[in-house]
């Protein structure tokens, strides 16, 4: 219950601290928040030392046994200290190598580790609050999904309904639950109004770049590199058509990148391809598309994306891109290379949106220049004939090719042949492949015979360019979770490798040899391709994606994607431009000609909020001006039935001491005194 009645001039928090040690035994307002401290430490534990995560761990351990009484004594100012300066040392000692926001996120949960061992007052209490709510919103900025988000929000709720029974004990837990909605929804027009009139500024610090593993495609493909990618469950791309239906599952291939040079074990970027990514030096500038094939097939698509943050400048377009740009009013960031891949010519350290248009069916048909053509025929040095003698990387595969072309003399003959050996000698499709650090294409073909897409794409583009045909891998994703009639959800476990190869008659063809050994992964997905079903995701325990097969988890996987779904399309791409476009709209609703009256508008409604607000706050108040029949009256339809009843004998003997002629007022007296030590006995 509220306490106001214990003294006239007296915070609605009358039982505060104030400052004062309290016991940590059975705390639950401590016990509460150092959950809340353990939990996001843990959803920031890949940007943390582990040593400073040991140092938490030992902190939420000792509060617990606090908590549960089995342990006493709190660690003395001295040892914390020492702890505190020996850990700051090594922390500047480390943080050269690491980034602003590391480095900030690493300190404050040191520091609120060690306050958490020593938590016994008010003034401790509120430090760790702060800091937990500034992690909270330290990892928004790194885990910008959805998902996070409620997760975050929540975490911020609970912060308040600890510190709210932390200052109110007599308080139940829904109570306090009520009165922090109460406060929230009273908070959320001016952050709303504020939101809408106050510009957003660029952030003062970037975000640490993940591995590869984690955070997408690079320009290095080497056999195993995708594998490890397709084990994460991290959300890539939100895509929602605008033009025409979502394309088939087997037509979804987002090209990002182009990988042109082999060194017998890793493709990588070629000078070339890097050339092209800078169009001011490209040799060969994006030309027209010759289509090749009947016209009748060719399918037209307009779409909006939404990209993750991914640490890189490669923009996952569908095959093949004719047009992209910016969704925003500042200058155009994106590019067309003459490789057909789009390209940002900004790192994408935060989520990006743009709009593409794309032609479905298509050939890139144009001639190659001399240049163009050595570098896609390009093979390892060692790879070469040698005073007409094979040299001894991927021997195995050298020989196999050369018998292979004397029977195979047209490239639709050898790509046929080379698919009837895959068949024929029964590879498998894993994402668990054996290692293979030398001879990678002989091991892989002649020796294992199981792989991932990386691993037949770079054997199968070793092959063809042993045979003379140009050819060069690609990278980027396969397939895509639809979610509504026009969104699909691009996961990073839906990373995918494939080739192309060129010929002078139908241009730059695709090949996907992964679709031949495990079409079920072209057609239906990562999760339908493997035969062994404890691979997918298996580094992902948690996420519920793994799970869809049980009966329930299908539609909450479901729910939290379309949650995604707005979230991205409406809300997280919300930026500058759109808040000017909104204030637009608005003011041509309102008849406002000029921005300054809207300013003042918004400042006005605030104002309003606010004066609302204590108005509303004085009439609550005014209670400790009621008489006393009234504020009982009040009373009961505010707190227990035991304290209203003590309070109602408490406010007779007042009355009769007060206002009647008694013969017994120090009787009275003593009487009150009673009752009132009772009543803060009730109110506890």
């Amino acid at each position: 219950m509220d306490n106001k009645f214990t003294s006239g001039r007296h915070s609605i928090f009358a039982d505060s601290i104030a400052g004062k040690p309290r016991s940590a035994a059975h705390n639950n307002s401590f016990l509460a928040l150092t959950m809340a401290f353990c939990l996001v430490t843990f959803s920031l534990s890949s940007h943390v030392n582990i040593w400073i995560l040991l140092i938490g761990l030992v902190a939420v351990i000792m509060r617990f046994l606090l908590y549960l009484g089995l342990y006493q004594y709190l660690p003395s100012t001295r040892i914390i200290n020492i702890l505190g300066i020996i850990s700051g040392v090594i922390l500047v000692v480390m943080s050269r190598n690491m980034s602003m926001l590391s480095v900030m996120i690493n300190l404050l949960i040191m520091a609120s580790a060690l306050k958490i061992m020593v938590l016994h007052t008010q003034k401790d209490l509120l430090f760790i609050f702060i800091s937990v709510l500034f992690l909270a919103a330290l990892g928004l900025i790194i885990h910008d999904e959805f998902l996070f988000t409620l997760f975050y929000s929540g975490l911020v709720v609970v912060l308040l309904i600890t510190l709210a029974t932390h200052f109110a004990p007599s308080r139940s837990v829904s109570q306090s639950l009520t009165k922090t909605l109460q406060l929230l929804a009273q908070a959320f027009p001016i952050a709303l109004i504020m939101y809408i009139l106050v510009p957003l500024f660029s952030p003062f610090w970037q975000v640490p770049s993940p591995k590869q593993e984690t955070t997408g495609l690079t320009d290095v493909v080497k056999p195993g590199n995708i594998a490890d990618l397709a084990q994460s469950a991290d959300l890539a791309m939100i895509v929602r058509f605008t033009e025409g239906p979502i394309p088939k599952f087997h037509q979804r291939y987002w090209r990002a990148i182009v990988i042109d040079q082999f060194d017998g074990e890793s493709w990588s970027q070629s000078q070339l391809q890097r050339a092209y990514q800078q169009p001011l030096l490209a040799i060969t500038q994006p030309q027209q598309h010759v289509i090749s094939q009947p016209s009748d097939n060719i399918h037209l698509t307009q779409y909006k994306s939404v990209l993750m943050a991914n640490q890189t400048q490669y923009v996952p377009t569908l095959d093949a891109i004719i047009d992209i740009k910016g969704n925003s009013h500042t200058p155009n960031p994106y590019i067309i290379t003459a490789s057909n891949h789009a390209f940002n010519s900004q790192p994408q350290v935060f989520t990006t949106d743009y709009s593409a248009i794309s032609m479905l069916n298509v050939n890139h048909q144009r001639e190659l220049t001399q240049l163009e053509t050595e570098q896609y025929l390009q093979l390892p040095p060692r790879s070469q004939k040698l005073n007409n003698q094979l040299a001894h990387q991927n021997p195995r595969t050298q020989v196999w090719v050369t018998e292979l072309t004397k029977q195979n003399t047209t490239l639709k003959q050898l790509i046929t042949a080379f698919n009837q050996f895959i068949l024929t000698e029964q590879f498998t499709y894993t994402l668990q492949p054996p290692l293979m650090p030398e001879n990678m294409v002989d091991q892989f073909l002649f020796t294992h015979q199981t792989g991932f897409c990386s691993h037949y794409a770079a054997a199968m583009g070793y092959v063809l360019r042993l045979a003379g045909y140009p050819t060069r891998l690609v990278a980027g994703y396969q397939g895509g979770e639809q979610v509504n009639d026009s969104t699909l959800m691009i996961y990073q476990y839906d990373a995918h490798a494939w080739l192309e190869v060129y010929s002078a008659d139908i241009g730059w063809q695709r090949l996907d040899p992964t679709a031949v050994i495990a079409p079920q992964r072209i057609s239906d997905g990562l999760a339908h391709a493997l035969s062994n079903k404890d691979e997918y995701l298996a580094k992902e325990s948690f996420n519920l994606a793994k799970y869809t097969h049980i009966p329930g988890i299908a539609q909450l996987h479901r729910l939290l994607q379309q949650g995604s779904a707005v979230w991205y399309g409406s809300f997280r791409t919300f930026d500058n431009e759109d808040k000017q476009d909104l204030i637009k709209t608005l003011m041509q609703h309102l008849n406002i000609e000029h921005p300054a009256w809207f300013s003042i508008l918004g400042l006005s409604l605030i104002g309003s909020c606010l004066a609302g607000y204590f108005i509303y706050g004085r009439t609550d108040t005014d209670i400790q001006h009621y008489p006393p029949k009234k504020f009982v009256d009040w009373l009961a339809l505010h707190a227990a039935s035991s304290v209203v009843a003590e309070m109602h004998q408490i406010t007779t003997w007042f009355i009769q001491h007060e206002y009647r002629a008694t013969g017994d007022n120090h009787l009275t007296g003593k009487q009150i005194k009673a009752g009132y030590k009772r009543l803060k006995r009730l109110a506890k």
